[in-house]
């Protein structure tokens, strides 16, 4: 089995596990900074999906207003020279505003500044006044990204283990091969689950009807699934992100998937649905 994720992703496992997130509770974003910027988002110290209005506000950073902003490097051996305080000033101005923009469209409940910056993290974060989100500083360092690939790894391991157990159970009830459901016997196993005919999934209902799958799960790993299949963090499953879900995890093209279906599943154009 090999499993691939992000830098940012693998320190964010790592803080969330043994680091600043410890005990962080709801929405946390990991931002990594140093040369570049990487972005891992955890809700309640699963990952999750970046939003696509969070991974637009990554663009913001190289904004060439910024280009006299690099991280100061602080002094770390004999010889370095002391940055002045206006290059510390400079560069939380930059993170602010970033971080401002991150504040706009997800509201997160916490924010972990990793990677470099966070070895000055005491240097720059106190010009920081406009960030209304508690924000805190790595504790792990580069350990982060090393015990965080570890500890990721084995949290989407088992995810995948789980993903195919409900998708074989599905297939079985339908009595065939999961690759051989055809969009609409797709669709009526959703409405199944649909129990209330809201259009998505709560929690519970994913729950219940994983229960009568006969699927047997524990809550960390039901909850692992349903953020996995909210791709768009709206705090349900809708039907288009459970399409995609299945689709993904078959491994087929999501494209292939009938753009008529895609009516009246929460998209509001055929080229929106082909984006998802």
């Amino acid at each position: 089995d090999v499993v691939v994720m992000t830098g940012a992703e693998a320190t964010g496992y790592g803080e969330m596990q043994y680091g600043a997130g410890e005990v962080a509770e709801g929405i946390t974003v990991c931002v990594t900074l140093g040369k570049t910027i990487g972005v891992s988002l955890f809700d309640n110290g699963i990952l999750a999906h970046n939003p696509q209005d969070v991974t637009r506000q990554v663009a913001t950073w190289d904004y060439p207003r910024w280009d006299d902003a690099p991280l100061p490097r602080p002094v770390l051996e004999e010889g370095d020279v002391e940055p002045l305080d206006e290059e510390w000033a400079r560069w939380a101005a930059r993170v602010e505003h970033y971080l401002s923009r991150i504040e706009a469209v997800c509201k997160p409940d916490n924010f972990i500044i990793c990677g470099r910056a966070s070895v000055s993290y005491d240097k720059w974060a106190p010009k920081m006044t406009k960030v209304k989100t508690s924000l805190r500083c790595a504790k792990q360092g580069l350990n982060a990204g090393v015990e965080g690939a570890a500890k990721g790894a084995s949290e989407i391991l088992t995810l995948r283990r789980d993903t195919a157990r409900v998708r074989a159970a599905i297939g079985h009830r339908q009595g065939l091969s999961p690759q051989k459901l055809t969009d609409a016997q797709l669709e009526a196993v959703f409405d199944e689950f649909d129990y209330d005919n809201s259009g998505a999934l709560s929690q519970a209902e994913l729950a219940t009807a994983i229960n009568r799958l006969g699927v047997k799960m524990t809550e960390a790993e039901l909850k692992e699934l349903f953020v996995e299949m909210d791709s768009g963090m709206t705090g349900d499953i809708r039907k288009y992100e459970f399409f995609n879900w299945w689709k993904d995890s078959i491994g087929s093209n999501a494209s292939k998937f009938s753009v008529k279906y895609y009516k009246g599943l929460g998209t509001s154009t055929a080229a929106e649905a082909r984006d998802y």
